[in-house]
């Protein structure tokens, strides 16, 4: 980092340039690795802009990725709102079986209540959770779902996994399921395996929570 320095100026009548004790000639070398006249050196400090090294530049790349679960959403039409506020262009439901006993979450009548609000509906059953991995979430089995699911997916669906890689790249979307808190949901195995697996860069948004 370049230390601040105060704009320089040359003395009246000296053949050289001073800063402290140190010719100008000797403190720009040091400072820069080469020796600079007054006026390079003041639209060096003063009139050009540095740029910013790669750690420094925010992260325009990454992919914007909603995950929400219908469980609180008593309604249809609530669910779909809430999607539509946060720009969602496509939701992926990741359930193994699209069937609910909640009325409007059933595949043929979400995929009709997304289309009239202009969002793309698509299944992807491999990416599902098989019963019973499903089970071990329901009964309290977090870790040990999450731990069978995981190498299930890794081992035997990473071409869903690709897929879905190419999916949420070409549109803003959402991956849904039924659980509100994607802790307990197996959609959270799913972001972190595209992050860590397949290094996606996800800006990942809790819908149900904003």
């Amino acid at each position: 980092m370049i230390p601040k320095m105060a704009r320089v100026t040359q003395r009246e009548g000296s053949d050289s340039t001073r800063y402290g004790a140190s010719p100008l000639t000797e403190v720009t070398r040091a400072l820069f690795g080469e020796p600079l006249t007054m006026s390079e050196l003041n639209d060096r400090m003063f009139g050009t802009s540095f740029e910013l090294g790669p750690r420094d530049q925010p992260n325009l790349a990454a992919t914007w990725l909603g995950s929400i679960g219908y469980e609180r959403y008593r309604e249809v039409d609530d669910f779909v709102r809430q999607l539509a506020k946060a720009g969602v262009e496509r939701l992926i439901d990741v359930r193994e079986l699209p069937i609910s006993r909640r009325r409007g979450y059933a595949k043929t009548a979400l995929r009709e209540a997304l289309e009239g609000a202009g969002i793309e509906y698509v299944h992807m059953r491999d990416l599902g959770n098989p019963k019973p991995y499903r089970d071990l979430y329901k009964s309290g089995q977090t870790q040990a779902g999450r731990a069978k699911y995981s190498r299930l997916l890794l081992a035997e669906r990473r071409d869903a996994l690709i897929e879905l890689q190419q999916k949420v790249t070409e549109k803003r979307s959402a991956l849904m399921c039924v659980e509100h808190d994607q802790g307990v949901c197996h959609r959270d195995v799913i972001i972190e395996s595209l992050q860590d697996e397949l290094g996606v860069d996800l800006l990942v948004a809790a819908l149900a929570d904003s």
